[in-house]
């Protein structure tokens, strides 16, 4: 016999339930997070993960910190092309339901990374807000400074997801 899924619309949508319902049916097999359409594309990856860090959580409204390893050093040099396509990670990770944490963007702006010393505060500053997040995720082809953090994430044992530039799952 074939499951049937049910779901009635009233004028309130419990979005929470709905993801909760969807994950438990692709984690049992009925669904396939590969052939799960939403609109005309398929749900993607990054809104699974997202909604899988939300499940089980007593706060309805959690969204989990992600961690984005981008370029750092071309960021830091205010190269313009890094820094949009920074933000567009960042804003990628906002619009499906994490908060972003990225300290390229955010350290830059009180202190001075070319000092030796601030530099230092600046390398424990990331490795606190790496802790902090539930998720690691790489941006991009991975670069000196990316795969300092990505080996930071495993030393702390945090699930790391990998994006090409267009932000497509590798």
């Amino acid at each position: 016999m074939q499951p049937v899924l049910l779901v009635i619309f009233t004028k309130k949508i419990n979005f929470d339930g709905l993801l909760s319902a969807l994950i438990w049916l692709i984690g049992e097999g009925f669904l396939s997070a590969q052939n799960f359409m939403k609109g005309s594309e398929s749900m993607s990856e990054a809104t699974i993960a997202i909604a899988k860090l939300r499940q089980d959580k007593p706060n309805p409204h959690y969204l989990p910190m992600i961690f984005v390893v981008a370029p750092f050093t071309e960021v830091v040099k205010n190269n313009p092309t890094s820094l949009r396509a920074v933000r567009s990670y960042c804003r990628f990770v906002y619009q499906h339901g994490g908060i972003p944490v990225c300290p390229q963007l955010y350290l830059p702006q009180f202190i001075n990374l070319h000092r030796s010393k601030e530099f230092q505060v600046a390398a424990f500053i990331n490795i606190v807000m790496l802790t902090k997040c539930a998720e690691v995720w790489s941006f991009g082809n991975p670069t000196h400074d990316m795969r300092y953090f990505i080996r930071l994430a495993k030393r702390k044992n945090k699930n790391i997801r990998y994006f090409n530039t267009e932000m497509e799952v590798r």
